[in-house]
């Protein structure tokens, strides 16, 4: 399987932390479970001012990822991937690492509604 995740680094490791925010994270790393091989994909509509959910789940399709999991996914890409039939899974722990291996226990639980709105991030504090 092909699993997606938001990060802010630009090295496939599995150490790097899953980011904040889906649409606006400057890079996806794509896991193959089968090899354990990672690849990173730039997120070109990390700068995007309107429709960053929508042009960053594209990209996650265009890839054949299998899934996704995420911290926090907005409205517009939660659709677009509910219509690709690509589940959404949230990310529980920090690294992508520990989220791959919470994903093969099959205890990381399923996106059924996007993240709630109205979460801003000042100062590393959500508000």
């Amino acid at each position: 399987m092909r699993i997606a995740m938001p990060v802010e680094f630009t090295s496939p490791s599995p150490a790097n932390e899953v980011a904040e925010n889906f649409a606006r994270a400057q890079t996806f790393v794509i896991c193959e479970t089968e090899s354990e091989k990672c690849e990173i994909v730039k997120n070109s509509a990390q700068n995007t001012t309107s429709g960053a959910g929508v042009k960053a789940a594209q990209i996650i399709i265009d890839q054949d990822a299998d899934a996704v999991i995420a911290r926090r996914i907005g409205e517009n890409a939660f659709d677009i991937f509910k219509e690709a039939h690509l589940p959404v899974y949230k990310a529980e722990y920090v690294t992508v690492e520990e989220n791959l291996a919470a994903f093969s226990r099959e205890t990381l639980p399923l996106y059924v509604s996007p993240s709630p709105k109205g979460y801003r991030k000042r100062r590393g504090r959500p508000v």
